[in-house]
């Protein structure tokens, strides 16, 4: 099966690192989470946005919610400024991956 233009790839890309980012923005959850894993889904986190981001430069796609993602990732261990980017990188990844469905 053949799909043109339909950003299947990056959507993919996008639906993981939205939920990535959606899960870390939740403040006592994501904090926990991270903590517990001494930091190390920071960096799988980053190597997926980035991913994402190559992704989504291939097939034309939005870029902004990965490159907010990968500040995130890189500055996430700030406990507040984490948190914020955390936020603000999954509501622009929620508005592209639910404006690619369409």
């Amino acid at each position: 099966m053949v799909i043109k233009n339909n950003k299947v790839e990056s959507n993919n890309f996008i639906l993981i690192t939205t939920i990535f980012e959606t899960i870390f923005a939740f403040p006592i959850l994501g904090e926990i989470i991270i903590m517990n894993s001494l930091w190390s889904l920071l960096i799988v986190s980053l190597i997926l946005h980035i991913l994402s981001l190559i992704s989504c430069i291939k097939e034309n796609n939005e870029t902004i919610g990965n490159i907010l993602g990968i500040f995130a990732s890189v500055l996430g261990w700030i406990p507040i400024l984490g948190f914020i980017l955390h936020i603000i990188s999954a509501i622009f990844l929620w508005r592209t991956y639910l404006w690619n469905k369409k």
